[in-house]
């Protein structure tokens, strides 16, 4: 079908829609009922517009298959056909009347409760319809219409029959059109509005869902951020990177990755946002990935819907796994990373080997910034590089485009301008940042000669910045008192800001004043009058409307001048949150906010906008301040209102459930928060001490359980002199504080947590179980030894059931090389296994023979009973894991060696039924090439697999692309055919993976190319999941295209799948096109017409198909033709 007709269907569909709407908006009496059909309609509008835009670009010889599926849909009789007759049911009884007299009876709903479910179910099919339309799943969408045609069918004859009677009722309206026309002109001034809102309801109803998605996958816009910087470029600048043989190698396919390293302030941000520019400029797309193609956001939606309910957020692995199923979507995908050196090494170590794998997996092209630190040279060693520095014809280009900002004797004088651009050129020293700052140097010389006096001390080499930054402070203490002190004050805030501000926050400090007890809006500074009286060191971003300093190194700078230069800074800023809080109208704000996803929103009737700052951050001002400031903190928090106002405040950090403030006290919040100068002054007012310090809130919480579980160690010892009970665990929890101070505590409190009699045996609420085993897992070698020492039993179970391993295993599982070398000397179970039951710690007594780090075996061991000195009953092995194989899939090749070197059992199994497999199975699949060759000479054999495994090591790592471990197992004497039980070889798992680069390298290296499994060849696959290029280079090695084990050919399989691609190189290659095996198949020509393939049907056809042939118990291919009204194409 012609994609205009599609189109014009579409839009016919779309139009008769608006029109429904408009008199729904009429509906008096019917609120539900509206409501339902009214959102259900509104909700088709997004998919069938996004249909529309997409039938229209369906131009391309790609997309007529999809094209062809959807001309089902348009068809008379078909879904959007049942819609219209749906929609002109609506629209019809809605205006049917009898009179002017009985107008009102016009628009009261029409409808009985099944008519409406009925009409519900036909808009949600059609919903399902169009939406395995956009997924483009032919075969899906193909059954989903077949069946929707029966249920039309059914349902054509009460359809006629309503529309009878719609003729009737219509025959009545003609006598009354005159006086019904008087009426309506009459009504309609009141239904505008509501037409109105019910279209903008409609258009906007999915974009909405599309935004939340965004908003809760990042609350930073990337498009914003990326604007703002380009509305920064000066034009023409960095055309030289854009145009180096790098960056185009890059671009083209040739290099995958492209380092881009340089200097603090060489441009190396400005890069990373014209390259994305340039590539969309030439590309079909104009944003990001989600927020331009909303119909491949899928896998994302999935994530924010199982995620958003509950509050929780997906692991690294889920987002991978997202990006995994997006990218394939596209013909290239870019990534562009800035500023990995501003990360923290394990995020930026996470994040490298997932670009790599990406890289590897889904053909992404990463293109990532940095300074030139050890582990990011190291990383990208073999890569293309693009030293980024400030070329100084770029230097030149933003000189001159800040023409108007210099001097005007610069601006008339040509030989002074080139001048100056020289200079500056010459003394940025590849530093574009320097640059700018020397141009603010200028904007104040009236003259020639001081031009010339300030071009000859412009600042040059490793202390340029530094120097730079001196130059602007003198420049803002020579300006008039008033702007002198406004610029101090901006700098210091936006220097001690716990994040950055906005213009409204920052303009919002500015005007508060201590002892303030409301905001004056006529204080209220302009953003650009800020910005002036600092010297070109601050800046907004106009997307954002954030206020920053103009580069990270002038925050560097000032972070370590500001205590010298304004000591009274952090005073001031403690001293404005606290008036802040104690604001009246602040306070009838935080009584009318709800929460929402544990986050404070704001209220629309507050119209001073610091008060998300303050609830998140001031706490963290006040602190250092503590001692100076005790008397208006005790003000706050002895009065209860303003002790619940702190509560709430809170919430966004520690606690969540505003009901709960009013059973929590003062002591709760010092000790949630450290503030111990108070927490003492609040005991030494309370005459029963011992009783107030062990007070339990709302939440089970006492105060010593609060500052342990925050790390808050001065209020922790205070409350333990003050008889804080070291036993008393959360009541719902079993939250301890001996646990939780293994986690978070030094070893002196934990010292001291036993001297007050902590059970080290107590069973704790975490996952990891008891307090050895928490320490274990977060590699606490010291924490771990003191345990041991006072009796904590070492193979007992976590608490968990999904984890359910030893303290061994855990330290293992996280590569605490020390922590392990510690138990295995204290003759933990090498294998994980653990003891059925233990003797409590208070009937055991441990005598050193010799030193107190002497394992136990040098230990005497007295108990009150025999039955409770045995600690030898061992039950069944790991359910989460051996140590060795989780040391193994962690790639800790230091764990696997001591393992090793220990005696652990080389072929123990990770049982879990999502991640079964022994250690070299775990090691190589995730590319662990150095502890796959610390397994291999120790005995570990690349073809075993463990009962109900599905994957061998070497079939690991060829699904999972991993080249070099694959390389080093075959070397080994892996057996490159090898069959698991199943009958899976490691070239079948590359080809469900579509590891084109690995399914090369197999067949180079041996691999058989006709190996057979329970699903068929390697061949068979890859024509059934249409992995084109996968099957050409299969064919060319020789596959058997026409193979069968009484089952489907490859044909088959393609042609019934849609995949025509694969079809015509099958054909090609000789593939039999009238083969038929196996009850289910038939022919191609009748699976492809089974599936109204019509591209499919022609080009079997074209290569002499027989209409006739295939499986008697199957449909013909004539009998499907006649089926989807495609019976001209095999006449």
């Amino acid at each position: 079908m012609d994609p205009l007709s599609v189109t014009a269907s579409i839009i016919a569909v779309l139009t008769l829609s608006h029109n429904v709407i408009q008199h729904l908006s009429s509906v008096q009496d019917a609120p539900k009922d509206f409501e339902q059909c009214a959102i259900e309609i509104a909700d088709l509008v997004g998919p069938l517009t996004t249909l529309r835009f997409r039938a229209q670009q369906a131009q391309a010889p790609g997309s007529l298959p999809w094209l062809n599926e959807m001309s089902r849909l348009t068809v008379k009789g078909g879904a959007l056909d049942q819609y219209v007759q749906t929609l002109q049911l609506l629209q019809d009884k809605v205006k049917v009347g009898d009179g002017v007299n009985k107008v009102k009876a016009h628009l009261v709903w029409p409808f009985k409760k099944k008519e409406v479910e009925s009409i519900l179910f036909q808009m949600e099919r059609l919903k399902s319809l169009i939406n395995l339309a956009l997924t483009m799943d032919h075969r899906q969408l193909s059954e989903a219409i077949q069946k929707d045609t029966a249920a039309i069918r059914a349902s054509i004859t009460p359809l006629q029959a309503q529309t009878n009677n719609i003729g009737a009722g219509v025959k009545l309206l003609q006598a009354d059109t005159t006086s019904i026309r008087a009426t309506t002109n009459f009504t309609q001034d009141a239904l505008s509005p509501l037409q109105a809102n019910a279209t903008a309801f409609a258009d906007s109803q999915s974009l909405q869902k599309h935004k939340a998605m965004l908003e809760w996958l990042s609350p930073v816009d990337p498009s914003a951020v990326l604007n703002d910087h380009l509305s920064r470029r000066q034009a023409g600048t960095c055309q030289w990177f854009l145009e180096s043989a790098a960056f185009t190698e890059f671009q083209d396919g040739t290099e995958k990755t492209l380092f881009c390293p340089g200097i603090p302030g060489a441009g190396k941000t400005m890069v990373a946002a014209v390259a994305p520019e340039h590539l969309l400029e030439k590309s079909l797309h104009e944003d990001t990935v989600l927020r331009r193609r909303p119909e491949i956001a899928a896998p994302v939606m999935t994530l924010y819907k199982k995620h958003s309910a509950c509050g929780t957020r997906p692991s690294s692995d889920q987002y991978e796994q997202a990006l995994r199923q997006i990218c394939p979507t596209y013909h290239a995908t870019f990534l562009v990373v800035d500023a990995l050196d501003e990360s923290s090494i394990s995020v930026r170590s996470d994040l490298l080997s997932v670009i790599s794998r990406l890289e590897t997996s889904c053909s992404v092209r990463a293109l990532c910034t940095s300074r030139s630190i050890l582990d990011v040279e190291k990383h990208f060693k073999q890569v293309r590089r693009i030293d980024v520095f400030a070329r100084s014809d770029d230097v030149r280009r933003y000189v001159v485009g800040h023409l108007k900002e210099l001097p005007r004797c610069v601006q008339r004088d040509a030989n002074l301008l080139d001048k100056v651009c020289t200079d500056i050129a010459a003394s940025a020293d590849g530093i574009f940042l320097l640059a700018r700052l020397h141009v603010d140097s200028l904007q104040a010389q009236r003259t020639k000669s001081m031009v010339r006096n300030t071009l000859a001390q412009l600042s040059k080499g490793s202390e340029a910045l530094d120097k730079a930054y001196k130059k602007a402070l003198d420049r803002i203490e020579g300006q008039p008192k008033e702007d002198c002190l406004l610029a101090e004050r901006v700098i210091c805030w936006i220097s001690y800001a716990e994040r950055p501000l906005t213009v409204r926050e920052l303009t919002t400090v500015l005007a508060v004043d201590i002892g303030d007890t409301s905001l004056d809006e006529d204080k209220l500074l302009y953003a650009e009058d800020i910005v002036s009286v600092c010297a070109g060191l601050v800046a907004v971003e106009e997307r954002t409307r954030i206020v920053r300093l103009v580069h990270h190194t002038a925050q560097a700078f000032f972070g370590k001048i500001r205590k010298t230069c304004h000591p009274s800074a952090e005073l001031d800023i403690a001293m404005t949150c606290l008036t802040y809080i104690a604001f009246d109208d602040f306070h009838e704000a935080l009584m009318t906010r709800r929460i929402e996803e544990n986050r404070l929103i704001k209220s629309s009737s507050f119209r001073g906008d610091l008060s998300e700052y303050a609830a998140m951050h001031w706490i963290a001002h006040v602190r250092p301040l503590e001692i100076t400031l005790s008397d208006n903190i005790w003000n706050i928090l002895r009065k209860e209102a303003l002790l619940q106002r702190c509560w709430e405040v809170s919430l966004s950090r520690k606690y969540v459930s505003p009901e709960l403030h009013q059973l929590r006290g003062m002591i709760h919040f010092t000790s949630c928060y450290g503030l111990a100068h108070m927490t003492h002054r609040i005991i030494a007012s309370q005459s029963d001490k011992r009783s107030f310090v062990n007070a339990v809130d709302g939440r089970g919480w006492t105060p010593l359980l609060l500052a342990l579980r925050y790390g808050e160690e001065d209020v922790a010892r205070l409350l333990l002199r003050e008889g804080a009970d070291v036993n008393m665990a959360r009541t719902f929890s079993s939250t301890n504080a001996f646990e939780l101070a293994t986690s978070h505590s030094s070893e002196e409190l934990v010292q001291l947590l036993l001297q007050r009699g902590a059970d080290v045996n107590m069973p704790g609420g975490s996952r990891h179980g008891t307090a050895l085993q928490r320490a274990s897992s977060l590699g606490r070698v010291r924490i771990v030894r003191l345990l041991l020492e006072q009796g904590s039993v070492i193979d007992t179970d976590a608490t968990d059931p999904k984890c359910g391993c030893t303290s061994l295993a855990l330290a293992s599982e996280n590569g605490h090389e020390a922590v392990v070398e510690l138990l295995l000397r204290w003759n933990a179970d090498i294998d994980g296994r653990i003891v059925t039951r233990h003797v409590p710690s208070s009937s055991v007594s441990f005598s050193p023979s010799s030193s107190p780090s002497s394992p136990p075996s040098s230990y005497l061991i007295s108990s009150t009973s025999q039955s409770d000195s045995k600690v030898s009953e061992w039950g069944p092995p790991p359910k989460y894991g051996s140590p060795l194989v989780l040391a193994a899939r962690g790639g800790h090749e230091g764990v696997t060696r001591q393992l090793l070197d220990a005696g652990a059992r080389i072929d123990t199994a990770f049982v879990s039924r999502h991640l079964p497999g022994h250690a070299l199975c775990k090691a190589a699949g995730y590319g662990h090439k150095g502890v796959v060759e610390l397994l291999l000479p120790r005995g570990a054999v690349p073809e075993f697999c463990q009962s109900g495994q599905k994957y061998s090591a070497l079939q690991n790592a060829a699904a999972a692309g991993q080249r070099d471990v694959v390389e080093l197992l075959i070397k080994k004497g892996a057996n490159v055919n090898h069959m698991n039980e199943m009958g899976y070889t490691a070239l079948h798992s590359a080809v469900k993976r579509n590891c084109l680069d690995m399914v090369k390298f197999l067949i180079e290296k041996g691999a058989d190319v006709n190996p057979i499994h329970e699903e068929g060849t390697a061949l068979q696959s890859a024509a059934s999941m249409g992995r084109g290029e996968v099957v050409e280079l299969l064919i060319e090695s020789g596959a058997d295209v026409n193979f069968t084990n009484e089952g489907p050919t490859a044909l088959q399989l393609a042609a019934s799948r849609g995949q025509i691609e694969v079809v015509e190189l099958l054909l090609l290659s000789g593939a039999d096109v009238n083969a038929s095996q196996g009850r289910r198949w038939g022919t191609a020509l009748q699976g492809a017409a089974e599936w109204s393939y019509a591209w499919v049907i022609e080009l079997l056809l074209q290569h002499g198909a027989d209409v006739e042939a295939g499986y008697a118990g199957r449909p013909s291919a004539l009998w499907w033709a006649a089926f989807w009204g495609l019976e001209g194409m095999v006449e």
